[in-house]
């Protein structure tokens, strides 16, 4: 079942890959090619293909690795793993630059949503700097706040030692004048006792 459902994408997808030895050759794992004759086996009789299957047109393929793209499979064995299953020379190519397609687009749509190491570090550091500077500003805030409390602690203290001196003055000078309204009516009432004598002994 698995060997009509390739033919029918080969057929939709395929290509001449007349440069399809160069092709793996660029994105083969390195070390895998050891010996003249591994490489004339790579090549897959790639001109007997261009020459005899027109059916196959050209697909180019972004093959150009970006900085932080990586294949890490080798195309080599995968097709001459499908040729030793069954597949037509044809066949086992065009699935190889199939999931070739589908690796680049994962990996460009995972480039674009995922983040990597190092952004996730920068922006480590750049949160722990934030907070860093949030922790400053919390203690510059905390000591003005306290020092305000202490100066208008110090400012109430001054208005009550204030307030105290005033209503001991005030306090003072009510028992003076109270003093000197009992001393006057003590000095009438006595006057009065002697006229009162006087008058009398008259």
């Amino acid at each position: 079942m698995a060997q009509p459902m390739i033919m029918r994408l080969a057929r939709h997808k395929g290509s001449s890959l007349r440069n399809f030895s160069g092709l793996l050759q660029i994105i083969t794992h390195p070390g895998s090619a050891c010996s003249e004759g591994h490489t004339t086996g790579r090549a897959l009789s790639t001109a007997a293909i261009g020459g005899g299957h027109q059916c196959y047109h050209k697909r180019d393929v972004d093959l150009t690795p970006k900085v932080d793209r990586h294949l890490l499979f080798d195309t080599h064995t995968l097709v001459t793993r499908l040729e030793t299953n069954g597949f037509t020379p044809e066949q086992a190519e065009c699935v190889t630059l199939c999931l070739i397609e589908i690796m680049n687009s994962t990996l460009e749509k995972n480039q674009k949503e995922l983040v990597s190491k190092l952004q996730q570090e920068i922006m480590m550091q750049q949160l722990m700097a934030h907070m860093s500077s949030i922790r400053k500003d919390m203690v510059i805030l905390e000591k003005s706040e306290f020092s305000m409390l202490r100066n208008e602690n110090d400012k109430l203290k001054g208005q009550v030692e204030q307030l105290k001196k005033t209503l001991k003055d005030d306090i003072s000078k009510l028992k003076s004048g109270i003093a000197l309204d009992i001393n006057l009516e003590k000095s009438q009432a006595l006057r009065k006792r002697n006229q009162t004598w006087r008058k009398e002994l008259l």
